[in-house]
This record gives structure tokens, sequence and C-alpha cells, in this order.
């Protein structure tokens, strides 16, 4: 395979593996650099302790292979000036706060041609080295790892327990310099690729839900709850759990490239169809997960009631059906197994006749159980529908009680007239006709006064169409000049109200 094929068959292999989660165990994540990464690196930073005499590099874009590839620490070449003892160079990763690096696997390359007093090196930051490559038996060169690189090649896989890792050369002497090349490099340390078990065992801080699914009261039909958390190394994903199912979660955009691969606050809203649910009390649970699958919670219990009442039990009309008087009342029973409690009546007026001509009304009122003054639009007769609301804000007309027939008898003049005003001194008699042949006049003797109407009052009943009835004066009426004789009929015996007048005489 020719260099530039192979360059192209890493890129894609390696570019497949960036743009999913990197695979994580129960308190663990992975971050992914270099060639394991499609050739990008967001974890390891450079560290340079002679710039004089040593490189550290950034060369991941494209991977072949080499002491000049992925992240690379080498002498300066051609040499001198040479490094001085203790001097070194490389690339550093270091755990988030509160966690640890537990596994290390890379691709790379570790070598030197010098009689060992330089020292390429794999080591955690307490100094545990790892790995190295230091020539033996009087030889002058050693190599670690492997040229050219492969993505599906062999890795080292490290198990650790460490607050970060080092990769990189270093002059390695008590004492003096270490030389550098001229045309070759005396010492090298490339890390091709690199895949590090993040271990975390801290869970999330505790999560705070908002939106209507989390508010008091009684829940219907779609409703949102956004969870807000946060992490030493963000939030990977929120749930709503429902009686302990979960039933919407989003998955946030996370980038295990960086060391912190997820941000923190809140997402999206999650949205539940409560509808979906039995009516009545359920447990939710929202909760916040971190990269590496530590989860939190918050919890509450709701009550969902998107059930509309049933019908109205034994609805029924109070007094007779048919009457001229327009007022009528119903009452019926409450229906059985309703989670929130009924806090009203809705009801409409037909024709008999049908449809066309309706009218439609509410009551209020807890536990509601009746009807009271329902009044007909015309005479004739009319069918009453009655159906329930409750506090969730469920009704129905689908589960209306009716009809219930009423009739409202045409009303018929009674023809109250006054006959006959009367007066001596201050008592005046006020007589009259009527044709209806029964039922009762008031009658009233009235002047007004500025904002007030003076009046005295009686009431007389009607025989055989005719009445009489005598009223007396106040003193300061009686002194008025201008004083009106009034009969009012009320509406009664299927006839309408009326009222008649006449002047009384001086």
């Amino acid at each position: 395979m020719s260099q530039a094929s192979r360059a192209a068959a890493v890129a894609l292999v390696a570019g497949a593996a960036i743009y999913a989660p990197a695979v994580a165990h129960a308190g663990t994540y992975e971050v992914v650099s270099c060639g394991a990464a499609g050739g990008i690196n967001r974890a390891w930073t450079p560290f340079i302790g002679d710039a004089a005499s040593l490189r550290a590099e950034d060369s991941c874009s494209s991977i072949v292979g080499g002491a000049e590839d992925g992240l690379l620490a080498v002498d300066r070449i051609p040499g001198p000036p040479n490094t001085p003892a203790g001097g070194e160079a490389g690339w550093r990763l270091a755990a988030p706060p509160g966690t640890r690096i537990t596994r290390l696997t890379a691709h790379y390359y570790l070598g030197q041609r010098s009689a060992g007093e330089w020292l390429p090196f794999i080591r955690t930051a307490e100094g545990a080295v790892l790995q190295s490559c230091v020539p033996t038996g009087g030889q002058t060169t050693c190599e670690r790892g492997s040229t050219p690189y492969s993505p599906i090649g062999p890795a080292d896989t490290f198990t650790i327990d460490t607050a970060g890792i080092d990769i990189g050369v270093r002059c390695a002497i008590p004492s003096g310099q270490c030389g550098t090349g001229a045309s070759l490099h005396h010492v090298w340390a490339a890390l091709y690729g690199a895949r590090v078990q993040v271990s975390d065992q801290a869970v999330p801080s505790a999560p705070t839900a908002s939106g209507t699914l989390w508010r008091d009261g009684y829940h219907r039909g779609i409703e949102t709850v956004a969870i807000t958390a946060s992490d030493t190394t963000g939030i990977r994903a929120t749930r709503l759990l429902v009686d302990d199912q979960v039933r919407v979660s989003e998955l946030r955009a996370c980038d295990y490239t960086l060391l912190i691969p997820c941000s923190n606050g809140s997402g999206g809203a999650l949205t539940l169809d409560t509808r979906t649910l039995a009516d009545g009390v359920h447990n939710l649970d929202a909760v916040a997960e971190d990269p590496a699958g530590n989860m939190t919670k918050v919890s509450r219990s709701i009550t969902v009631d998107n059930e509309a009442p049933a019908a109205p039990v034994g609805l029924v009309l109070d007094g007779r059906p048919r009457r001229s008087v327009n007022g009528f009342a119903v009452r019926w029973q409450l229906p059985p197994g309703q989670v929130a409690p009924i806090t009203g009546a809705r009801w409409s007026l037909c024709p008999a006749s049908g449809t066309t001509g309706c009218v439609t009304g509410a009551a209020a009122a807890a536990g509601a159980d009746r009807l009271d003054g329902l009044a007909m639009p015309s005479a004739g007769d009319w069918d009453l529908r009655v159906w329930l609301e409750d506090a969730a804000g469920n009704s129905s007309a689908e589960r209306a009680a009716g009809p219930v027939r009423m009739t409202l008898l045409s009303a018929r003049d009674p023809k109250v007239r006054i006959r006959s005003v009367r007066r001596k001194g201050r008592l005046v008699r006020v007589s009259g006709v009527a044709a209806a042949q029964s039922g009762r006049v008031a009658v009233s003797v009235e002047r007004r006064v500025g904002n007030r109407v003076l009046h005295v009052r009686g009431v007389v009943r009607i025989r055989a169409g005719r009445w009489s009835r005598q009223v007396r004066l106040t003193s300061r009426m009686a002194r008025l000049k201008k004083l009106t004789a009034v009969a009012r009929f009320a509406e009664q015996s299927g006839f309408k109200a009326t009222t008649a007048r006449r002047a009384v005489p001086r």
C-alpha cells in the first residue's frame, strides 16, 4: 500500500470513531485523541523544558508513522545545542477535577540512538514509567511500539490509577548534556492514537426541574419539563421516568475528544403526552446522567386527569314539565370514580323539533348537582341536556344526560284594567276588572318627589274577574295634588305580567 493510500485508510477508519460516543463502562468514559479521533487532538497539551534543543508538535491530521508523527516529542536536528540534564519535552493529559485515569490504550513509537543517556517514556503524573526504551548490552539503538501506523494494528493497554499521563523524551543523565542528532534524531516519542479511560465515581449535582409537568394541580394533555443539572464532566443525558419507566429522554451532543466532553445547564424541554397515562397519581423522576453513567434525580408525584366526567346520574325535573311560568329546575346525582372533583355543570336547550336555535350555558359550583332558574328562550317544547366539568378542566357534551323535555306555555294577557278611583279624605279606593278570573293584584298610590317615590300599597285577590282595594294615604301624600293609582299583575296562572295606571282625583 502506498503512503498516500495508507494515510487515506487511516483517516477513513479513525474518522468513523469521532462521531459516536466512546464506549463507557459503569463510572467511566473514554477520551479519544489523534488517530483514534480522526486526526484531532483536544485533550493532550504540550510541555517543553528546553525549547532550544527539543520539540513537541501536533501532527495528528495525517498520520503515517515514524518519529515525527502524531503527538511527537524529539530532539532538534541538526544540533547543537544539546539538551541539559533533566530537560524534557512531550505531551500531557490531566484528569478532570474529581476523576482519575484508569486505563490507556495507545498506538505509539518510542526510541533512541544513543548510549542510553536519553529516556523516551510514557509515565503517570506520579512518576511511574509505564513504557520506555533504553539500549541494553552495549547497544546504541532501541525501539518500542510500531511504525508505520495502522489504526487496526496492535496497541498497548495500560491499567493504571493516576491523575494524569505524560508521553515524551528526557535527558536522563544526572549532570552535563545529552547530545542531539545531526541528520537523525537521537530520541523520539510519538503518540499516534490514544483512548484514555476516565473514572468518575461522583454523581452530578441534584437536578432541578421546571415546566408545566412539574407544577402543582391536575395535569392533562401534552406538557413539558426542563431538567437542569451540572457535573465536573458535564451532563450527557436527561430522562423523565414515570412510575420507574423511561418515557422520554434527551441525549446531548458530547465531544469525547475533550476531557470534559459534555456541557452543563438545561437542555431542551422534554415533552410528555399525559393522555398515554392512566388517570390518577403517578410518580415522576427527573434524571441527569454524566458521561460516566453516574445518575442523580429529583422526584415528585402528580395527578393526571384527562377523562371527562361521566354523565350525571338520575337527571330529573323538579315539578311539572308543562308550565306558563318561565322558571325550571333540574337535579341529579354525581357519578362515581372521579379523579378531579366536579366543579360545575354545562347545559344545552334545544327546540324539540331539532338542533337549530339551541342555547347553552354553564354554572360553576363545587359538587354541582342541580340547576335552578332555567328559563326557556321562548314558549314551546324544549329538550335539556346536562354534562359535567371537573377541576382539571375536562368536560364533554358527548357525556351528557338527557334529554329532559320542558314545555313553556304561551302566557295570556290578563287584561287588568282600573275602572274607578275614588278618594275620600285620606282614603283611596281603586277598583277594576280582569280577564283572569283569579290571581292577585298589587294596588298602590304613588308620587315621585325628587329621587324618591312616595307610595302606599295593598294586595287584593281577583274574584270572578273583579277586584277592589282601599289604601290610606300618609299625611304627607294627602297634601300632594297629583297622585297616581297603579295596579300591577305579576306573571301567574298562565297569564303574563301587566300594569295599569290612573290618576287619583283630588
